[in-house]
């Protein structure tokens, strides 16, 4: 089963929903490129695992009404056949059915409900007016699929990988576009 990326390169809709939500969530980080224990957790509950009958991909919870949003290429085959599992291989997995809310080819970006209760765990999002070069970046994803699971009937662990912004390119005073380097595999958001 093939598995999808969310790498951003340019800014917009996907940019600040999927890349800037994990950047700007540890954007008080120290350049170290350390998080504490807290907000690795943190960003971990609020990673899912998106499974279709296509493949799979990464997607983030933006709302605790459990809004998530992941990239268009990875549910666009999809039809009806998504589900989103949050803490997959861990105590706390559970999956739930999930629906399209919208769909943006032209961004490659997709926006997905589930039924959550209790409230699902939340990525903030934030804005990139301090961003700058060498700041760390944060991946947490399934860039590996189910290759990665235990065995056939279980769900693969969340990988985090680090990685710093290499470029900013300005148009006035807007970002325009970001340029960034993170180890990573195809399924890892940033």
């Amino acid at each position: 089963m093939p598995h999808c990326s969310c790498m951003v390169y340019s800014p917009g809709i996907r940019a600040a929903l999927l890349s800037l939500a994990a950047l700007l969530f540890f954007s008080h980080a120290p350049v170290r490129a350390e998080l504490t224990q807290e907000q690795v957790k943190a960003a971990k509950a609020a990673t899912g695992f998106v499974i279709t009958g296509e493949g799979s991909g990464t997607a983030f919870c933006i709302s605790e009404s459990g809004i998530f949003v992941t990239c268009y290429h990875v549910v666009a085959e999809a039809g009806n056949n998504i589900s989103i599992i949050v803490s997959p291989a861990g105590k706390q997995e559970k999956r739930y059915p999930a629906t399209v809310v919208k769909l943006l080819p032209d961004a490659d970006l997709a926006i997905l409900q589930v039924r959550v209760d209790p409230p699902a765990s939340v990525l903030k999002l934030g804005d990139d007016s301090n961003l700058y070069e060498t700041e760390a970046l944060y991946a947490f994803g399934y860039p590996f699929g189910k290759m990665l699971a235990a065995d056939e009937k279980s769900n693969p662990s969340i990988s985090v990988n680090v990685g710093r912004v290499t470029a900013l390119r300005m148009k006035g005073t807007a970002l325009d576009a970001r340029e960034h380097y993170v180890s990573r595999r195809s399924g890892h958001g940033v």
